[in-house]
């Protein structure tokens, strides 16, 4: 289990090996949201042997992203 935050609002992240996808898929349009309007998202997990991890990326350029894959669609 993991959870990533976006401007104060957290999402539950289901973890399998490497990956990690949203514990409720009907929360995607609300993160992809978030993360437009957003400034960094910090991820929260932690590792099989114990260990806390936090990473924190900057959402710059995020929203301009976003727009062009969807015009690309």
């Amino acid at each position: 289990m993991a959870t990533v935050t976006v401007s104060g609002q957290s999402f539950n992240l289901f973890t399998q090996n490497d990956a990690a996808r949203l514990d409720d898929a009907a929360q995607s349009d609300a993160l992809a949201s978030a993360i437009r309007a957003g400034s960094s998202l910090s991820v929260e997990g932690t590792t099989a042997g114990g260990i806390k991890v936090v990473q924190t990326f900057s959402l710059s350029g995020a929203t301009a992203a976003s727009q062009s894959a969807s015009s690309g669609c």
